[in-house]
């Protein structure tokens, strides 16, 4: 018997919740699942919340997300008696009445009293259990008062409830809780009881960030990076990645690239955006088809702008990932020519393009993206490719970029007008 729990559910929820390792989050699965098998109802309450996907555990957890399952083991928990199970339902809406009569509790109030004193004695999750029942409001209906009735206005009743669950988000998070973090830092957003208070906020994420919390270290090294603190956001970006908080890969990226708190290092850029690339983010596998097809400062090589334009398409359509799939589609580079889907890529890019320019007076790609799309569409009417061959289109079609576009300017000189019939003509 561990201190608060049986001995395998308590290393379990440290090892899912409190460690960020990968392995060490599924032993916890697993210890999670023995102590199930062997009769623990709070093992079941907290093996459900494994499976209830990112939101409640570490999103680069590797954990399966499976709502039925969840449910089931939830309710499975409060048949057998497990208070938390009670308490976590209440939050999930699984606490029906059906599940109210079968729980072995006289009232909420008693589950809650059992959860209350393992959250005293010092157990984080427990902490961040009893401090949910505040920031929530579930505590008026374990207690079966209202917030008027309690607190004479609602402007009162939001601020004791803050006041009430600040301090067990604090004392979760420093017993090594993540999660309660997310929460205490709400409470400053401006909605939850307290008036907004950014500088309060920057607070909780620096100690979520000192804490060694990955979510944070990137949170508040995005808050300083945003700020033009690019040497301090630098640190933590760097130590939340190595962490595996794949989403530090972007900014560090964009620092390398940039020269912002680091020398300027196209290649180390690379590396960053392809780090977060393998890890599924849109956003870094664009910008690593992007550095792949400028080829500055690394290598060009088209076979991987169409492997990475073509996983931000497919996984995240990312829309300026469009214009460079559908550019080596159309010409064959690094992959098989495929000159109608390539077509078809470039289009639908456009007219996302247009829309962005008619909803908010501006265009959704950058010059050198628009660029692209524009030549490879001013090409595709000069030559006749799927089309038919205008040259009226393909001179609107370089005459949008041309300002900038070497490559549009240079294909826009092949081409004039005849002196008589006033009709574009080749050089």
């Amino acid at each position: 018997m561990g201190r608060y729990f049986f001995d395998k559910t308590e290393r379990g929820i440290d090892f899912v919740w409190m460690q960020h390792d990968r392995e060490k989050i599924l032993e916890g699965r697993h210890l999670l699942t023995e102590a199930s098998e062997e009769g623990d109802a709070d093992a079941l309450c907290f093996l459900s919340r494994t499976y209830m996907g990112a939101q409640y555990v570490w999103q680069y957890s590797g954990l399966d997300e499976d709502d039925d399952r969840a449910e089931k083991l939830l309710r499975e928990s409060i048949q057998r008696g497990s208070a938390c199970g009670v308490l976590i339902a209440m939050r999930c809406g699984v606490l029906t009445l059906y599940e109210r009569r079968s729980m072995p509790f006289a009232s909420l109030k008693e589950a809650w009293n059992i959860v209350y004193k393992k959250a005293e004695a010092g157990h984080p999750f427990c902490q961040y259990i009893i401090g949910n029942t505040y920031f929530w409001w579930d505590i008026f209906e374990i207690e079966g008062t209202k917030p008027v009735q309690k607190y004479q206005t609602m402007e009162n009743a939001e601020l004791a409830m803050a006041q009430l669950a600040e301090p067990w988000f604090e004392r979760a998070a420093a017993g090594g809780l993540e999660s309660a973090v997310n929460n205490w830092y709400a409470l400053y957003d401006g909605t939850n009881g307290y008036p907004e208070n950014k500088a309060q906020q920057l607070e909780i994420a620096r100690r979520g960030a000192e804490a060694g919390f990955p979510v944070w270290m990137y949170n508040y090294g995005w808050d300083l990076d945003h700020n033009g603190c690019y040497s301090e956001a630098h640190k933590y970006l760097q130590r939340a990645a190595d962490m595996g908080q794949a989403s530090a890969w972007i900014i560090l990226g964009n620092q390398y690239l940039n020269g912002n708190g680091v020398p300027e290092d196209r290649a180390a850029a690379l590396r960053c955006y392809e780090n977060g690339a393998r890890s599924g983010l849109t956003d870094a596998q664009y910008m690593t088809a992007l550095l792949y097809y400028q080829g500055k400062g690394v290598q060009k090589d088209s076979a991987k702008v169409f492997y990475w334009a073509q996983r931000a398409v497919v996984e995240g359509e990312d829309k300026e990932a469009y214009v460079l799939l559908g550019h080596v589609l159309l010409r064959g580079e690094g992959t098989q020519k495929d000159e109608k889907k390539g077509l078809d890529l470039l289009l639908t890019a456009q007219k996302h393009d247009v829309q962005e320019y008619e909803k908010k007076g501006r265009y959704l790609f950058s010059q050198e993206i628009r660029g692209i799309l524009c030549g490879d569409l001013g090409d595709v009417y000069a030559d006749g490719i799927v089309v038919n061959q205008d040259y009226e289109k393909a001179i609107a079609y370089y005459d949008v970029v041309a300002g900038w576009d070497s490559y549009a300017q240079a294909q826009r000189a092949r081409f004039k007008k005849s002196f008589f019939s006033r009709k574009w003509t080749r050089r």
